[in-house]
């Protein structure tokens, strides 16, 4: 059984949630979703959010107590790695199974203008596909 500690292969595929709540895709008139929806939030101190799908489906990954709505972005791990990123394991005892991170886009530095070329690359390149949005429960 894999571990959330473990290595992230490349051939894993990632998730990434994107509220429906602030528009940052809409399926019927967008191929891809706002650059935003990649942008680190307070919350990203140590690096952007992502799941990893060996641990989570989208399903779960979407499930919530606000009934929010999510999007879920695929993408995967080999890509981001040839663009420059780095993903790291970081175990969230209190969220989803499989959360990750990439340390290199953070709060502190989302104006940046790397970060900015990295999180328009994320929205523009590198989804392999979006589902949703998903039910809450």
């Amino acid at each position: 059984m894999p571990d959330e500690t473990d290595p992230i292969s490349d051939d894993e595929l990632l998730y990434r949630r994107i509220p429906d709540s602030m528009h940052w895709y809409d399926p019927g008139s967008n191929l891809t979703p706002s650059p935003e929806a990649f942008r680190p939030k307070v919350r990203d101190k140590t690096g952007l959010s992502l799941f990893r799908a060996n641990f989570v489906t989208p399903e779960k990954l979407a499930q919530n107590d606000r009934n929010a709505r999510f999007y879920v972005a695929i993408l995967c791990e080999r890509e981001l790695r040839e663009l420059g990123l780095e993903i790291i394991p970081k175990p969230n005892p209190t969220g989803p199974p499989g959360h990750c991170e990439i340390p290199e886009l953070r709060y502190e530095n989302r104006r940046e203008t790397r970060s900015e070329e990295f999180q328009v690359a994320l929205a523009t390149m590198l989804c392999v596909e979006i589902l949703g949005p998903l039910p809450t429960s």
